[in-house]
């Protein structure tokens, strides 16, 4: 009778214990997924040949442009 009861709680330990690594497994997945995608798009949008969302080269330009004729020592 104990070698039933002690099958049971085994086979039940191993049941939860490979549960809950599945668990943890799709969860690093949808992770690391989620990171892979967006270091993907992140590298794709700094290519050669695609336009990337923000410039901060056009940026820069345009601020300076915008404010060269104020003098920052004014204190305005």
């Amino acid at each position: 009778m104990h070698t039933i009861e002690s099958a049971y709680i085994i086979s039940f330990s191993l049941l939860v214990m490979l549960f809950l690594i599945s668990g943890t497994v799709k969860i690093h997945n949808q992770i690391t997924g989620t990171q892979r995608t967006e270091l993907r798009e992140e590298i794709d949008a700094h290519t050669k040949n695609s336009e990337k969302s923000f410039q901060p080269e056009l940026f820069i330009r345009s601020a300076t442009i915008f404010f060269q004729n104020e003098d920052p020592a004014d204190g305005q």
